[in-house]
């Protein structure tokens, strides 16, 4: 793949959006101007963190660079990942350290997930993580996803399958 300018970003962006009606990026190294260009683009920027305090440590430097740069801490959504109250700082701690709102905490859920990457499976929507996943999805789009239908021989069948 050849060189794509910063120019060039906008209409990569424009694109996409024609193409689908959500557009997630995930940009390593928010810090450069590839980074800080996408994310003046983004409509949400997803800032994600763990509650462990290096961390926490490392997400106040980059919402400070993004201070710096005068981004609008109105389309940053902080989600914790991985978040248990065992290790590391609560919510409340997070929400202070950071000078942000929790918008989401995905909860650990450290046998399903290794489960699905031994799999080499997506992680079971049923799962705490994947509940969590599927919330953090609906808090983003706006779209509550729909429950499942049975009909009623589905129904009848579902209360003798195994999980």
């Amino acid at each position: 793949m050849g060189l794509v300018y910063l120019e060039d970003l906008a209409a990569m962006v424009q694109y996409w959006r024609q193409v689908d009606n959500y557009v997630v990026m995930d940009i390593l190294g928010s810090q450069c101007p590839w980074g800080l260009e996408l994310a003046r683009l983004s409509d949400q920027l997803v800032l994600v963190t763990t509650n462990e305090l290096p961390a926490i440590h490392a997400t106040q430097n980059t919402r400070a660079y993004f201070d710096h740069k005068n981004f609008s801490r109105s389309r940053i959504r902080l989600v914790v990942n991985g978040y248990t109250t065992d290790v590391g700082l609560d919510e409340q701690a997070i929400s202070a350290a950071l000078d942000l709102k929790v918008f989401q905490l995905l909860l650990s859920d450290f046998e399903a997930v290794q489960k699905s990457l031994m799999e080499s499976k997506p992680v079971p929507a049923g799962t705490q993580v994947g509940r969590s996943i599927s919330e953090l999805a609906e808090n983003l789009t706006g779209r509550k996803r729909a429950p499942k239908r049975h009909s009623l021989f589905g129904g009848l069948f579902s209360m003798f399958e195994t999980s």
